[in-house]
């Protein structure tokens, strides 16, 4: 399997947001520390969880898509018997481009 396709896997790609999410998480507790919390950083723990937490709430969205796409839930009719929908028509019916 070569590297670029790789890149293109849903897992890797879910990484690479869990990465950012921790990434703005980090800036923000960063900014929001008050003095107290300046002598005593604790960040690593916070962060670690972040990514983690995210990154299976983004795989827990990607089944749950593909569970509701299998399952024809986006499909507005589900599954459509042709069958069932056919009439018949007698042999003694014209129908022409005028009528």
């Amino acid at each position: 399997m070569d590297l670029i396709n790789i890149l293109y896997e849903p897992y890797v790609i879910m990484i690479f947001i869990s990465l950012i999410i921790t990434g703005i998480t980090y800036f923000t507790v960063c900014k929001s520390k008050t003095e107290e919390e300046e002598e005593a950083p604790n960040n690593s723990r916070t962060l670690f969880l972040t990514f983690v937490i995210s990154y299976l709430v983004l795989i827990g969205i990607h089944f749950l898509i593909g569970y509701m796409d299998k399952n024809n839930y986006f499909q507005k009719g589900g599954n459509i018997d042709v069958k069932e929908h056919l009439t018949i028509v007698a042999d003694d019916v014209d129908v022409g481009f005028i009528e």
